[in-house]
C-alpha cells in the first residue's frame, strides 16, 4: 500500500492526493499536499477537473495552478491538494470542531438533566415539602422547569449538529454526504419541535395546578379539558422526540463514517460502522440489565469525542502550517 493511503477495511482507500492531480502534487511531512517540482520547460497547468474554491465554492476550472480564486483571492493550489480535511478551509474545520464540541457538551448536560436531576428532584421534593412549612413547590412546576431546561439543551445540541453537518464549500461532489447530513439536520429540528411540544404541555399542566389552588366553580370542566389536552400533547412530544432521536443517531453514524475518510481515521470508520449496530442493541436489549441505555450513550459520546480530538489535531496542524508560511514570507 502506498504510504499516503489509508485502508478502511472495506476495500476502499483514502488518499491524500486529488485523483486528477496526482502527477502535480505530492504529500509533505504533515500530511498535506504541496505542488510537486515542475518539469523542465513546463509551467503550471490549468485545472481541467471540476475544482471548487475551498473558501467560497467558486469554480476554478481552467484557472492556472499558480493563480488565485477570482471571487475571494484564495490561491488555486490550496484548493486542489486533496479532499482530506487538513487540506480544506481552516474556517470549515473550525466550524466542524465547534459544532461537535457543542453536541458533546449538550449530551453531558442532557445526561445531568434527565438521568441525575430529574430522579434526584423526584426523591428530594417530598422531603423538601415536609421541611419547608408553608412554602410549596408543585410537581408541575418542577416538570415545567425540567422541560424548559430540556428545550434549551436541545437547542444547544441542534446548533452543534447544524455546524457539524455544514457543507464543505470546496467539495465538488455535492452528494458525497448530502443525504446523511440533511437527515441529521431534519432529525435535530424535529427533536427541537418535540421538546417545544413538551414545554407547552408542561405549561398547561402548570396552569391546571394553579387553577386547583384558586377555588372556582367553573374551573373543574376547564381543568379537565386542559388535563386531557396536556396529557395527549406530552405523549405526542415523547413519541416525536424518540423517533427523531433514533433517526438522528443512525444518520449521524453514517455521516461520521463518511467523514472519517477525510480525517483520515480507519479506527473511527470501523467504530462508526460497528456502533451503529451495537448501540441500539445496548439501548433496547440492554434495558434488561438496567444500565444498557447508559452504556449505549457512553459509546456514542466516546466516538464523537474521538472525532473532536481528531479535528482539533487537524486544526493545530493547519495553524502550524499557516505560521510556517508567514515566517517563510517574512524571511523571503
Amino acid at each position: 500500500m502506498p504510504p499516503d493511503t489509508h485502508n478502511f477495511g472495506d476495500g476502499a482507500q483514502s488518499s491524500t492526493l486529488a485523483p486528477t492531480m496526482e502527477n502535480q502534487y505530492e504529500p509533505n511531512d504533515n500530511g498535506s499536499i504541496e505542488p510537486a517540482p515542475e518539469s523542465a520547460g513546463c509551467g503550471p497547468q490549468p485545472t481541467d477537473a471540476e475544482t471548487l474554491c475551498i473558501d467560497c465554492g467558486y469554480s476554478l476550472r481552467g484557472l492556472p495552478v499558480d493563480g488565485k480564486c477570482p471571487e475571494c483571492g484564495k490561491p488555486v493550489a490550496d484548493s486542489i491538494r486533496g479532499e482530506l480535511l487538513i487540506n480544506r478551509s481552516p474556517e470549515y474545520v473550525r466550524k466542524l470542531t465547534r459544532g461537535i464540541s457543542l453536541v458533546l457538551n449538550g449530551i453531558l448536560l442532557w445526561f445531568v438533566l434527565k438521568i441525575l436531576a430529574g430522579p434526584a428532584l423526584t426523591i428530594a421534593l417530598p422531603i423538601f415539602q415536609y421541611n419547608a412549612g408553608n412554602f410549596y413547590v408543585s410537581p408541575p412546576l418542577i416538570d415545567f422547569a425540567l422541560a424548559l431546561a430540556g428545550f434549551l439543551v436541545s437547542g444547544m445540541i441542534f446548533y452543534g449538529y447544524w455546524l457539524f453537518t455544514a457543507r464543505d464549500p470546496g467539495d465538488p461532489v455535492r452528494n458525497r454526504a448530502t443525504a446523511a447530513r440533511v437527515v441529521v439536520r431534519a432529525a435535530v429540528i424535529t427533536q427541537l419541535v418535540g421538546q417545544l411540544f413538551s414545554l407547552v404541555g408542561s405549561t398547561m399542566m402548570l396552569s391546571i395546578g394553579a387553577q386547583s389552588v384558586v377555588p372556582n366553580p367553573s374551573s373543574g370542566a376547564v381543568a379537565g379539558q386542559l388535563l386531557l389536552a396536556a396529557t395527549l400533547l406530552l405523549a405526542f412530544a415523547k413519541l416525536v422526540t424518540f423517533a427523531a432521536w433514533a433517526t438522528q443517531f443512525f444518520s449521524a453514524m453514517l455521516y461520521v463514517s463518511m467523514l472519517s475518510r477525510r480525517l483520515p481515521d480507519p479506527k473511527i470508520f470501523r467504530l462508526a460502522n460497528s456502533r451503529i449496530i451495537s448501540c441500539p442493541i445496548w439501548a433496547t436489549v440492554g434495558i434488561l440489565i438496567l444500565v444498557g441505555p447508559l452504556i449505549a450513550l457512553i459509546l456514542y459520546w466516546n466516538l464523537l469525542n474521538m472525532v473532536r480530538a481528531r479535528l482539533k489535531h487537524i486544526r493545530n496542524a493547519q495553524q502550524h502550517e499557516a505560521m510556517d508560511k508567514q515566517i517563510a514570507g517574512l524571511a523571503g
